[in-house]
């Protein structure tokens, strides 16, 4: 587990007892990023936290927890899941309290986009039909996903590397979630006042204002 800020120690401390971490478990909405590896989730979330751009971003193990000031003054937790195969059965520990998902994808990599519907299944109720994380291909049912009711956020990677910036994903208008493409090396592409924060910053309005919980930890 690799949390950043200065809530760092407290963060690590609590997640390695099982105990909540005092304040932020609390007050801070949790919202998850998700995606396969390699797609560029932690360099995407310290872009949107530090607006800097990493360019030496590691591979995440687990899970890495950033904490996200808000112009309001409000925080928002960042919960960075590592996309590793090996730890699919596992990673549902990290899946509880959440009020929002972010889901990344590659526009370079097209497996990646067709993968997102299986990462957003994990989020599906424990009483509804699972689909398995083996399965190549999954058609999206939208119907399948309205119980999971917290905002989305679909997020296309390495822009720089695709020759279609226009890419427009079908999870995300079959879903109505909020989406944007970018190149996470580049912090311009999520500057202040560009079409891409003002989504983020819509996204993270919605999960502000939204009473929806998504509980699925077990």
């Amino acid at each position: 587990v690799r949390p950043s800020s200065a809530l760092s120690s407290s963060l690590i401390s609590c997640l390695m007892t099982s105990r909540k971490p005092p304040a932020v478990a609390d007050e801070c909405p949790k919202v998850v990023v998700v995606g396969d590896s390699g797609v560029g989730k932690s360099s995407l979330t310290h872009l949107i936290c530090t607006g800097e751009a990493n360019k030496s971003a590691s591979w995440t193990i687990g899970c890495s927890i950033s904490v996200y000031l808000q112009e309001d003054g409000n925080f928002v937790e960042l919960w960075d899941i590592g996309g590793c195969g090996r730890h699919a059965n596992s990673r549902h520990i990290f899946f509880d309290n959440v009020k929002g998902i972010i889901l990344v994808h590659d526009l370079s990599n097209s497996k990646s986009h067709q993968n997102l519907h299986t990462w957003l299944a994990e989020f599906l109720p424990k009483q509804a039909p699972r689909i398995s994380s083996f399965q190549s291909t999954v058609e999206l049912d939208p119907e399948k996903f309205m119980g999971i009711g917290v905002p989305l956020l679909v997020v296309g990677t390495k822009q720089d590397e695709n020759s279609s910036a226009a890419f427009k994903s079908d999870l995300a208008r079959d879903l109505g979630a909020e989406e944007i493409t970018l190149n996470c090396l580049d912090a311009a592409h999520l500057a202040a006042g560009t079409a891409n924060r003002k989504t983020v910053d819509r996204f993270f309005q919605r999960v502000a204002k939204g009473k929806d919980v998504l509980h699925r930890s077990g």
